[in-house]
């Protein structure tokens, strides 16, 4: 069974990861995790309430992590416990899908290798839209 991870926070594209963290759940167990565990406020104006604190979970009970995108990730770029924990997501060679600036939280601190995919905003990289990205998701986890 498929358990994945969507990493929450304030300000979070909660519209941009709702395809896919359908998908995900329909295949096994969904969680989300902020780095307090309170309750955070998505874009849209939703207001969730974390299953897990980020901080506190251990990388290898998850096949996956899910990164939306913000208008604003300034208040988490010296969460160094938060860009420690999606290096080690990677290094234990879990599935990262991070999407529009998503990838913001990947590249501060080279958490993926230069090899990896990613979706999102920069020129040099395969740019696909969040339903492209969880179709071929769906596609590869039927």
């Amino acid at each position: 069974m498929l358990k994945s991870l969507h990493f929450i926070y304030n300000g979070f594209s909660e519209y941009e990861v709702a395809l896919a963290c359908s998908m995900l759940a329909s295949k096994g167990e969904l969680y989300t995790a902020s780095l307090d565990r309170e309750d955070v406020r998505g874009e849209g104006g939703f207001t969730l309430r974390p299953d897990l604190n980020f901080n506190d979970l251990n990388a290898a009970d998850f096949d996956i992590l899910v990164i939306s995108g913000m208008l604003d990730a300034k208040p988490y770029w010296e969460a160094m416990s938060l860009f420690a924990k999606i290096a080690k997501f990677n290094s234990d060679g879990k599935v990262i899908a991070a999407i529009c600036g998503g990838p913001l939280f990947l590249g501060k601190r080279a958490s993926c290798a230069a090899s990896d995919t990613l979706a999102g905003f920069h020129s040099k990289v395969e740019t696909k839209s969040a339903y492209s990205a969880a179709l071929n998701l769906w596609i590869r986890m039927s």
